[in-house]
């Protein structure tokens, strides 16, 4: 399929200015296959549709949305020359869709539709020549605008028990003891029933009706029959395809409902495979229809159970490898498989697990997997098999802690010992292999937004990514990582001093970005702070970031911050910079720049970590 979705950075919109209200364009694509464009923000928005003549071109407008303009342009070819997005003023965001020179499209025909509030489908009618005759064209030098009605999206019901997922749908329960599944049709074809041993629905689904208008499902209805059952209806067209039920996981998890289109239509017809053109230019061989039957048919890669796995959906059993390439990207083979003849590929956003996958069939019989996790988001390379049509990775935040915490309160002490830390790392270790403990502190978060910078930028949403990937990089060296706060939420500074020390953690790391006013643009550089026994571990990665990254030295200093004075480890924090600062602020807006920093932190910590040894 030749489509592309252009992912907008989120530092781009954080970057730039923006009203404190505004929705954000998280994604856009533009399907050549199907002529559709798919828009999606992170808040409901109404779009204003314009077709407008010499040249032609169909404008969408997103009032009160903000779009980054770093990836701003899809070129497509044949008749309609390209996809582009842009601010058109302020609090208007505008893609449009430009056809090329002597082309024109009937308005009439032009459909968008709400699949909700913040996600809009556009279908483009097919292009056509414009002639004398052609009736959209009144005088070749006038410049005419017509306006296309859009009608309200549905309600939103925003639910982390019920998804709609790239492939399908997918339901988490509140309970489920048993693994029975029953899937009835009616003799009309118009309902389809699910019946669940053993599964208990969660409150906010029970006895509820989703309108839902995706994959020829109209409506779903969840009805919790009795304490152990529950039961799902589909009212369908008569001529939609019939559904697949399956557990995510063996014992537990959430329930996977795919449609069976796909398998039927890749049995009964060729399969055309979608090549990536930037690795090759191969074409796979017409099959035999025994070859098409034998060989697996990948219907999809999707995010499922509240984005904490990775699942590849098919047809039957298909035999699948992974390994690890060198820039961190985990690929899997699939052998003896082959795309469905109607295969999508997958979509991220801005906000996923997942910063990009990449599906392709590379020969007649291999499909390959790229998955290049997010930052902050562990993937452990170890693929299951819950069932014989479902491969899955399993996909985790840094924020989870696998070792034992101490429950008993922080003694009230204000002055921590010196040097107990350490003598518990190289002494006290309950076995050999006990990994060492850092805890990375995002500062700020939630109603606490920190300092506030050039263009608006605030403190905590710049650090978080940041902190994020000094974690993946300590991880990928075997350091067992405790995050304070992985998520846009509000932690008080007690918690944080708490949370290290009930962890019995060995480094504590927070991470800040300064400021000195709106007045003071002029003001830029790196400061460590450091109390007690955290002189040494603050002059490493003062010292390593100084080396690496472009930042004046503004030195090491000692001050009394709640976090330095309540932590029972050596512990700093660091200012990588000040958000009011003129050359900082500037830097910190660059995504490579940003990268540098967490790469020269992380580097610091290791380095204590291995003179300590």
């Amino acid at each position: 399929m030749k489509s592309r979705w252009l992912l907008l950075s989120l530092f781009g919109i954080f970057l730039g200015y923006a009203p404190a209200d505004a929705a954000k364009l998280l994604s856009w694509r533009f399907d050549t296959n199907q002529n559709q464009l798919t828009i999606k923000t992170d808040t409901g928005v109404q779009p204003v549709v314009k077709l407008i003549q010499n040249p032609t071109r169909l404008v969408i407008d997103l009032p009160g949305t903000v779009a980054d303009l770093s990836q701003a342009n899809q070129m497509v070819g044949g008749a309609i020359k390209s996809v582009r997005v842009g601010q058109f003023e302020v609090n208007i965001a505008r893609l449009v869709i430009e056809l090329e020179e002597g082309y024109t499209i009937n308005p009439e025909e032009v459909k968008i539709r709400g699949l909700s509030s913040s996600q809009w489908v556009l279908d483009v009618p097919q292009p056509v020549q414009i002639t004398e005759s052609t009736p959209t064209v009144t005088n070749q030098e006038e410049t005419t605008e017509t306006s296309l009605t859009v009608n309200p999206a549905p309600v939103d019901f925003e639910s982390r028990d019920f998804q709609v997922t790239q492939n399908g749908l997918f339901v988490r329960f509140e309970k489920r003891e048993g693994s029975q599944i029953t899937v009835n049709r009616s003799r009309d074809r118009r309902e389809i029933t699910i019946d669940l041993t053993g599964a208990t629905l969660p409150q906010d689904l029970a006895n509820r009706v989703i309108e839902l208008n995706e994959y020829d499902v109209n409506q779903i209805e969840f009805v919790q029959t009795s304490e152990t059952t529950a039961r799902l209806i589909l009212k369908v067209s008569e001529d939609s395809p019939d559904w697949l039920a399956s557990y995510s996981r063996l014992g537990e998890g959430g329930l996977v409902l795919l449609p069976r289109s796909r398998t039927a239509r890749s049995r009964e017809s060729v399969v055309t495979a979608r090549t990536n053109p930037t690795r090759n230019n191969y074409t796979p061989p017409t099959p035999t229809q025994t070859q098409t039957q034998t060989r697996a048919i990948v219907q999809g890669v999707t995010l499922a159970a509240n984005n904490s796995e990775l699942m590849i959906n098919s047809d039957q059993k298909v035999e699948a490898q992974g390994t690890w390439r060198a820039n961190g990207v985990y690929e899997v083979r699939l052998r003896n498989a082959q795309l469905a003849s109607d295969f999508i590929n997958p979509q991220m956003t801005a906000n996923s697990p997942i910063s990009r996958l990449r599906v392709w069939q590379e020969s007649d019989d291999t499909v390959v997997v790229l998955v290049h996790p997010a930052l902050g988001v562990h993937l452990d390379g170890n693929i299951e098999q819950p069932s014989e049509q479902m491969l899955i990775l399993r996909l985790r935040e840094f924020s989870r802690v696998t070792r034992a915490i101490d429950p008993v309160p922080t003694p009230p002490s204000n002055d921590p010992p010196l040097g107990r830390a350490w003598e518990r790392v190289n002494n006290g270790r309950q076995t050999p292999n006990e990994k060492i403990v850092v805890v990375i502190d995002p500062g700020h978060g939630g109603k606490d937004p920190g300092a506030i910078g050039i263009n608006g930028v605030r403190e905590k949403d710049l650090i978080l990514p940041i902190s994020q990937e000094v974690a993946r990089i300590l991880e990928q060296q075997g350091i067992q990582v405790i995050m304070t706060r992985n998520n846009d939420q509000y932690v008080s500074l007690q918690d944080r001093a708490r949370m290290a020390n009930r962890a019995n953690a060995d480094l504590f790391i927070s991470i800040h970005a300064n400021s000195m006013g709106m007045n003071r643009p002029d003001v830029n550089g790196l400061e460590t702070y450091y109390l007690q026994d955290g002189l040494r571990l603050a002059e490493s990665i003062h010292n390593t970031i100084l080396k690496n990254v472009d930042v004046r030295n503004r030195g090491v200093r000692r001050a009394r911050f709640y976090v330095l004075r309540h932590t029972q480890m050596p512990a700093v924090l660091v200012e990588i910079g000040f958000l009011t600062g003129k050359e900082d602020a500037a830097k910190l807006a660059n995504a490579a720049y940003r990268q540098q920093m967490a790469e020269s932190i992380a580097a610091g910590i290791l380095s204590y970590v291995r003179s300590k040894k």
